[in-house]
């Protein structure tokens, strides 16, 4: 019995400094400026940035925290500009400006806006927004960087489900071509090879997009893993670049 109940202290211990010091509970003290500061950097900052910052004590601190890290990431940092922090911001104003519609947040905030961040603008934007048979699709077609782990080109496709609120990232694994089709009262019936069929009408690329994010992989019919680790690998992408 006093096994069991050191057993209990112990892991009653563990939790309490677990909360104590855990990064969300110093979130609560921030001023505007640094919780604004932390949503337009979610993309791009670290975990351990993330963490450190959250645990500094002041204002002052942190200030400064923000300062280091736009120098950190300054591409030139014997000229007066900071190219990579204007880059950014332009990125931020663009998906303020286009992203927002139809929803609460902010369009930085949004999926569209977070990959828009994180990756700038997408070498093709292909927008399907008046098919009847099909909900309003954003097609972005991108560049990769091998070295951090991505192909050499890839697509995201975002969807705006019902025809209304957030357009959200499209997934071939999980949803597949027949989520992207408007339901009808129609007795046919609707799998993944009549969906592929029916957007490949619309658009070849389309269509092969709604199988796989990476262009020239057939799998239809077949369950890729390949957009899924497309995707896993964007959102590790800040912890490859920027991490020592």
């Amino acid at each position: 019995m006093k096994k069991i109940n050191f057993y209990y202290f112990c892991l009653t211990l563990v939790f309490f400094c677990f909360f104590l010091l855990s990064p969300r509970l110093f979130s609560q003290d921030l001023l505007p400026r640094h919780q604004e500061w932390l949503s337009l950097v979610n993309p791009i900052i670290t975990k351990t940035e993330k963490d450190v910052f959250l645990r500094l004590k002041t204002s002052e601190e942190r200030d400064k925290f923000i300062q280091l890290f736009w120098t950190r990431r300054d591409p030139r940092p014997d000229t007066l500009e900071n190219e990579f922090y204007q880059e950014y911001m332009k990125r931020v104003h663009y998906a303020d400006l286009h992203f927002g519609h139809n929803t609460p947040k902010k369009g930085h905030e949004t999926e569209r806006g977070y990959f828009y961040l994180l990756l700038g603008p997408p070498l093709e934007r292909q927008s399907y927004a008046t098919q009847s048979n099909i909900w309003p699709l954003e097609l972005w077609y991108y560049q990769g960087k091998p070295e951090y782990g991505l192909p050499s080109y890839f697509y995201l496709l975002f969807y705006q489900r019902y025809g209304m609120g957030e357009f959200k990232l499209y997934s071939p694994t999980v949803e597949g071509p027949e989520k992207l089709l408007v339901p009808t009262m129609s007795a046919r019936v609707i799998n993944r090879q009549t969906a592929y069929q029916v957007l490949k009408e619309i658009s070849g690329e389309l269509a092969a997009a709604s199988i796989s994010f990476i262009p020239g992989e057939t799998t239809l019919g077949l369950t890729s893993l390949s957009s899924d680790t497309l995707i896993s690998n964007l959102y590790a992408l800040a912890e490859k670049q920027f991490s020592d």
